[in-house]
């Protein structure tokens, strides 16, 4: 996948490469195409990319919206490879299926637990700090310590953080909400590029289906 920005003119082109702060490749097609992006969809190392979700929003509103505040995140993931299977693969066919579904099912389950933890620690340190702030003499210790350097980096510039940083710029992860599509018997191993219109026909319905049935069951999360 490619990932361009467009430019009006060539100052625009120049002011748009000064500002970059991404390593990528500044390709000139015309003066219309820079900033070329080369994606990986993501489906082995992360899949599905939740932390980076967390880290691009993050980045947005502290970085270029300058927001005190970061706005929650609300989640819903669609799960097209079933994480359970209830019987054994009966031939090769099977097999290899399986082991797709294996490869490419979902698997964010650590990544949501570890953002709600942060989110719970950023509320409780920012609670703590109140209190503490009410005492003068304890105010000034606290301001000292905040803007002393962690042991902890900012991913995506390798830069260190404070432990202001640590509680400042946290993503509150609201919640996450999980469509998965359910095991078929009748399914094949190259189902991904099965693209026949009784096929697409029959996935929708079973995903409208599917979605209604655990939309109900997820409905008591959402605020």
């Amino acid at each position: 996948m490619e990932d361009h920005t467009l430019v009006e003119n060539e100052s625009d082109k120049q002011e748009l490469l000064r500002k970059s702060d991404v390593n990528t490749n500044h390709v000139d097609h015309g003066s219309r195409r820079t900033n070329i992006r080369y994606f990986w969809d993501g489906g082995i190392s992360a899949n599905t990319p939740l932390r980076e979700a967390i880290i691009s929003h993050r980045r947005y509103w502290a970085n270029i919206r300058k927001v005190n505040h970061i706005p929650a995140l609300k989640i819903a993931i669609v799960n097209l490879h079933p994480g359970k299977q209830e019987y054994i693969p009966p031939d090769y066919d099977g097999v290899i299926d399986r082991k797709n579904d294996i490869m490419y099912h979902d698997r964010t389950r650590f990544d949501e637990y570890v953002a709600v933890i942060m989110a719970d620690l950023q509320v409780l340190s920012k609670s703590l700090i109140k209190i503490a702030e009410g005492n003068s003499q304890c105010k000034e210790q606290i301001q000292k310590l905040l803007q002393k350097k962690s042991k902890s980096i900012r991913l995506e510039t390798d830069e260190p953080l404070t432990y202001n940083d640590l509680i400042d710029d946290i993503v509150d992860v609201d919640y996450v909400i999980r469509f998965e599509r359910k095991n078929d018997f009748n399914t094949v191993s190259n189902k991904t590029f099965d693209f026949s219109k009784n096929t697409i026909d029959r996935l929708i319905d079973d995903g409208y289906k599917e979605c209604k049935e655990q939309l109900a069951n997820a409905s008591r999360k959402v605020k």
